[in-house]
């Protein structure tokens, strides 16, 4: 079976939970953060998809996904408009859509 998975309305999920985020400070941090996105989405694709057919085990992905993490916060605290906690909050809430959109279409598979 086929999982349901697609990165590009992921990708646009987690920028969205970036913004509900960082509220009043979003516009300084959206080209960043959409640059990011652009940069990282298809290797965070890639991962998800190993993740979801079995070829990348729980251990490893998320490993992959706090480094993920990390460089979202880096980039978020160079806009020089957050604190380090609302990158580290922001952060965790982007991940966390990309984690749940692996995990429904981990359970599709099963």
């Amino acid at each position: 079976m086929k999982a349901d998975f697609n990165m590009e309305e992921v990708a646009l999920s987690m920028l969205s939970a970036l913004q509900g985020e960082l509220k009043k400070d979003w516009p300084a941090a959206k080209a960043t953060m959409e640059s990011f996105m652009r940069r990282h989405q298809k290797i965070m694709e890639v991962e998800a998809i190993y993740r979801i057919n079995g070829q990348l085990d729980e251990e490893n992905y998320k490993s992959r996904l706090e480094d993920k993490k990390r460089l979202m916060e880096a980039q978020l605290e160079a806009v020089k408009v957050v604190t380090k906690a609302m990158a580290q909050k922001a952060a965790n809430a982007a991940i966390e859509v990309l984690e749940s959109a692996v995990l429904l279409a981990l359970k599709g598979l099963i």
